[in-house]
């Protein structure tokens, strides 16, 4: 018995020594393993929670009651603006109300709905159901007029020069550049009678472009005093437009031929040369460098205020929505889900690029949750 003793403390040591390397293994393997990422956090630490900013935002009035108590007038009306494409829902029930030199900004993730909603408030699309009502006209022609337009893409016919386009466009909207010594020349206008609605001819000067004036429509005759300075522009302004926008040197270029850059910059040309009541500006800044950005962003500030004008602009550029809107909406989904003013941003300690970060982290952890990409926009 006494020999097999050394046998059994052998075992004994065995599995001891066993034992400790399993553990030494163990406790090496957890030192060494590294740790499981946890899912992304939905705030940044530097952003204030979307809960506490709608909390503190709750207090201020709706855009709509500021600019009611502020005498402002609707110019443009959207209720329950619908739009599908077959099965997919780009629009779903979208209700809005534009008011005069209330200037808007609008943004959005890509597919949210943004563009499809700027394009039928410019008619260049149709709403699948819904009403639009705009103030200073009933037919296409009426609205078209009273609206300028520049979208992201824009193309031209083939053959056409710069300035053959730009001419094109003049005549259409009745504008007549008028040289120094043109002020007290008569021009034939097209005026459109406040009653009947129906245009007729006038001869109207520079100089006066207030004068009262009958429509020569039978059975009207409606005798009205009417302002056709918007149908005038004078030579030295148009060539401070064409030198604005970088356009004066590429005058005698083929549209299509031109740059990325310049045809940005003429798109943004055309749809302020008639100094519109109402303008859209659909990403503005692509292409442009940061010199003919700033220049066209202080244009298009200083043409709002002195003409009265209100602003509808589409961008991912917080920068822009800072410098040229005043009130902030948020298309996601297709629906408005958000929509304040930008001094409202401001009194509550943000800036609109950290308020729209706030937003979107919220959003994005909310679809994580829901099993929804970040790009999904169905409901």
């Amino acid at each position: 018995m006494s020999e097999k003793k050394p046998s059994v403390e052998k075992k004994e040591v065995a599995k001891k020594a066993s034992s400790t390397k399993k553990t030494a293994v163990k406790k090496t393997t957890t030192s060494t393993k590294k740790p499981v990422a946890k899912s992304s956090s939905p705030q940044k630490k530097d952003l204030m929670h979307w809960t506490e900013i709608k909390e503190k935002m709750s207090k201020f009035p709706s855009p709509s009651d500021i600019a009611k108590e502020n005498g402002l007038k609707p110019i443009i009306e959207i209720k329950d603006l619908k739009k599908n494409y077959g099965k997919l829902k780009v629009l779903k029930g979208v209700n809005f109300d534009i008011y005069e030199t209330q200037d808007v900004g609008v943004i959005g993730a890509n597919g949210a709905g943004k563009s499809t909603l700027s394009e039928i408030v410019a008619q260049v699309k149709e709403s699948t159901s819904g009403e639009i009502k705009y103030s200073w006209g009933d037919t296409k022609r009426q609205i078209s007029r009273g609206m300028g337009i520049q979208f992201q893409e824009s193309t031209y016919p083939e053959g056409y020069k710069i300035i053959d386009l730009i001419q094109f466009y003049l005549d259409v909207n009745g504008i007549t550049v008028v040289e120094e010594d043109e002020n007290d020349k008569e021009f034939l206008k097209k005026i459109e009678c406040d009653k009947c609605k129906k245009p007729f001819f006038e001869k109207v000067k520079p100089s006066s472009p207030t004068t009262k004036h009958r429509c020569k429509r039978r059975n009207c005759g409606y005798e009205h005093e009417y302002n056709v300075a918007d149908k005038f522009i004078t030579r030295s302004h148009f060539d401070s437009l064409l030198k604005v926008f970088q356009v004066d040197g590429i005058t005698h270029k083929m549209a299509n031929a031109v740059s990325g850059g310049q045809q940005q910059r003429f798109n943004i040309l055309l749809g302020v040369l008639h100094q519109p009541k109402f303008l859209i500006l659909d990403e503005v800044s692509t292409g442009l460098d940061v010199e003919s950005r700033t220049d066209i962003k202080q244009f298009v500030k200083e043409l709002m205020e002195e003409n009265g004008g209100t602003l509808y602009l589409v961008t991912h550029n917080m920068d822009e929505i800072e410098f040229l809107s005043d009130r902030l909406v948020t298309v996601d989904a297709g629906k408005i889900v958000d929509d304040v003013m930008i001094s409202q941003i401001h009194e509550i300690g943000l800036d609109v690029s950290k308020y729209v970060d706030s937003f979107f982290a919220y959003r994005d952890e909310k679809y994580r949750k829901e099993g929804r990409s970040k790009n999904d926009q169905s409901e």
